[in-house]
């Protein structure tokens, strides 16, 4: 993938170009393997977060490599995020639209950033463990498990969709609302994710902008299945792993 390339399928997927960007003033909402996040106050009650995905995330590849990588990771993650059955699920976030990260070197070259709606209380992680507030801890298990019942009507709607997530776990889902009005749990984070064009049979995949034989999901970790391997996935055994990494979320939740 190039600029160019990208520039068209933001385009076709009838995105915003936001001229706006972060408060440099304001620490990183968070960092991965891929991408790192900063924050934007729009207003009191509103906050936008800024998803960077750069060539310098990926030393081991050459220059002109890891600029196609870039492209072909923000493609992918826009095509899930613009899908319009996902667009639609309160339980999936929104993705605002793009805007640009300027480099402060000679070439000022603008890379594109995903720009998301934030969550006020972060990952879901970050909100049951958080003690200051104490909103999290406090849950009942009745309320644990509505917000489980979300989490499961987000994944749900990527998977009616033929979209694999591909790392669920509590880092992945954020809550917005408040106490008075009830809390809203929506799934984040598709840069692993995989959209099948054939659901039936799982043998046509999209992924990065191309056709895949299978799907690749993230290496083992505390949340997935124990047999978890490095090897491809139809699209049904994939649907099964991440109905199991659901439950561990949930099993966290709630206990």
């Amino acid at each position: 993938w190039t600029f160019l390339g990208f520039l068209c399928h933001v385009q076709f997927n009838y995105l915003d170009f936001l001229p706006i960007t972060w408060h440099a003033a304001m620490e990183q909402v968070g960092i991965g393997g891929t991408a790192s996040l900063r924050e934007r106050l729009v207003n009191i009650s509103q906050s936008f977060v800024f998803k960077r995905v750069h060539p310098r995330h990926f030393p081991q590849h050459a220059k002109q490599t890891a600029e196609s990588l870039v492209f072909k990771l923000l493609v992918k993650e826009i095509y899930v995020a613009s899908h319009g059955d996902l667009f639609v699920c309160e339980n999936v976030v929104n993705l605002e639209g793009v805007s640009w990260d300027i480099e402060n070197d000679v070439d000022e070259k603008a890379w594109p950033v995903l720009v998301y709606e934030k969550a006020k209380y972060g990952s879901i992680k970050t909100f049951i463990e958080e003690k200051s507030s104490g909103l999290g801890i406090e849950l009942g298990f009745s309320e644990r498990l509505e917000l489980c019942a979300q989490i499961a009507r987000g994944i749900g709607c990527m998977h009616r969709a033929g979209i694999i997530h591909g790392d669920v776990k509590p880092d992945n889902v954020v809550i917005f609302g408040d106490s008075e009005s009830g809390f809203t749990a929506k799934i984040t984070d598709f840069g692993y994710s995989t959209v099948c064009i054939d659901i039936q049979d799982g043998s046509r995949l999209r992924k990065e902008g191309t056709l895949e034989s299978g799907i690749y999901l993230t290496k083992p970790s505390t949340w997935s299945h124990p047999d978890r391997h490095d090897e491809s996935y139809s699209f049904q055994e994939a649907v099964l792993e991440e109905v199991y990494t659901f439950g561990m979320t949930c099993f966290w939740v709630l206990f």
